[in-house]
């Protein structure tokens, strides 16, 4: 049985360190010749999906560190994100958008989850212990040739 390839990593709860985050789980989706757009798709909902965790989980930025991890598998990407912070599961947490709102009418925040939901074939949330679990399994797509 082969192992399916995986990167992992682990960031304190800053934002200063998505930049670098980004740029290893890019070169490592590019390793494995993934099309271009999924990489996008996957560097958006690992942006979100930590910025999230960051904003959310109560640790403080020289506390626990938050670890994503990827895995390639039959053409598909899963994320998932871990953090120590208090329970916060964005599936019920937060509100999706009003899309029908005038701009002086929005409020701030829930587009990026929203978009997170658009791209994703599917996300699980649940809670182990004192840990934040989320899983994103974002569609294949079929490389050009």
């Amino acid at each position: 049985m082969t192992e399916e390839p995986s990167w992992r990593t682990t960031l304190p709860a800053q934002k200063s360190a998505l930049l670098q985050v980004k740029s290893d789980l890019r070169q490592f989706l590019e390793t494995l010749s993934v099309p271009n757009e999924l990489i996008l798709d996957a560097l958006l909902v690992s942006e979100e999906l930590l910025v999230n965790a960051i904003q959310h989980s109560g640790v403080p930025a020289d506390g626990a560190p938050i670890e994503i991890c990827c895995r390639q598998n039959s053409g598909t990407i899963t994320l998932e994100i871990t953090d120590t912070g208090k329970e916060f599961n964005p599936l019920s947490s937060i509100e999706s958008p009003d899309l029908d709102a005038d701009d002086e009418e929005r409020i701030e925040g829930g587009f990026g989850f929203f978009i997170v939901e658009q791209i994703a074939q599917s996300i699980e949330y649940n809670r182990r212990g004192n840990k934040n679990h989320l899983k994103v399994l974002l569609p294949s797509i079929n490389p050009t040739t």
